[in-house]
């Protein structure tokens, strides 16, 4: 994706507007919850602010440039202070993409009603892209993404040690398979969440 991008410096400046919108808003989303729902932290730390270089992960970043899937910085919060538990560390995780799919819903609207110059559509088109798949990604349920939040507010106490313990291989489990799917095409990640892409985007484009 990198490679090709570079022969169109215009599609790559594209994506890198598109990927500062995303991630920006996804993190601050995080952020944002984290506070209202009780924790200081986020604001702390700086993250509840709209400047890219706090939220922007080089790592994160990167895979989103070669592999169309990444992350951003993760949000320092500690869900000891967070109000209702595993269900407000599960808000705080769903924000992100929720955030990221109302983008994606804005600049549909717009392109529909027509109030976009032809110049700026395949920009618009980027951005929708990039923030369904940004929300599709990380609700996969492999920490850290934002999906293992969610899905452990849905295990019993009695599985809460399997997340535990996916924190601790999770983050390797993902990497091994993003290099798979892109140095030996294996694409697993993207049949996962293509049809969960598909989705969002049919009813995103009423």
């Amino acid at each position: 994706m990198l490679f090709r991008l570079l022969n169109q410096p215009l599609d790559l400046i594209f994506l890198g507007i598109a990927l500062v919108i995303a991630i920006t808003f996804h993190e601050l989303a995080h952020a944002a919850t984290a506070v209202f729902l009780g924790d200081s932290t986020p604001k702390l730390e700086g993250r509840v602010s709209l400047n890219p270089l706090r939220h922007l992960d080089p790592l994160g970043s990167l895979f989103l440039l070669i592999a169309g899937f990444g992350w951003g910085k993760p949000v320092p919060f500690n869900p000891n202070f967070v109000k209702y538990g595993k269900w407000g560390t599960a808000l705080v995780g769903i924000a992100g993409p929720i955030t990221n799919i109302f983008i994606a819903f804005v600049f549909i609207t717009i392109l529909k009603f027509g109030m976009v110059p032809a110049a700026f559509v395949q920009l618009f088109l980027t951005i929708i892209f990039i923030n369904v798949v940004l929300a599709v990604f990380n609700l996969l349920p492999i920490p850290p993404l934002d999906g293992s939040k969610i899905l452990q507010a849905f295990l019993p106490e009695s599985k809460q040690d399997f997340i535990e313990k996916m924190e601790h291989y999770g983050p390797a489990i993902l990497l091994t398979v993003l290099v798979l799917d892109n140095v030996f095409g294996f694409n697993i990640i993207w049949s996962l969440i293509n049809p969960i892409f598909q989705f969002i985007l049919n009813i995103l484009s009423f």
